[in-house]
């Protein structure tokens, strides 16, 4: 998000911003159904296993990992898309002021 926009793609960012609230909000109300789910138990000891006895929560933290791991039907995928053409440097000009090559005017 800070490097679209410190490459000034500010849409990009923001929608990349508003993506990762809900995936994240995602992750945390999963999160808090197995907290409610093992009767609030803090313990991450017996939080192991939980599949088949909470499917739904399962499958709600199976869905907004792959959304923020960026796989490509969902929305994660299409945010870091648009953030990733921007931050890259075009084929004339190097990233690194160091790499470029010296200049023709001598110093002095």
């Amino acid at each position: 998000m800070v490097l679209a926009v410190g490459c000034g793609a500010y849409i990009a960012a923001l929608f990349l911003m508003v993506c990762h609230a809900f995936y994240k909000g995602l992750l945390f109300l999963a999160a808090g159904s197995v907290i409610h789910g093992l009767e609030d138990e803090q313990e991450l000891a017996r939080m192991g296993a939980l599949r088949k006895w909470l499917p739904w929560t399962f499958a709600t933290f199976l869905v907004g990992w792959l959304a923020i791991a960026g796989i490509p039907p969902l929305a994660g995928f299409w945010s870091k898309a648009t953030c990733s053409p921007t931050s890259m440097p075009s084929p004339s000009r190097s990233m690194w002021p160091a790499s470029s090559p010296p200049s023709s005017r001598p110093i002095t």
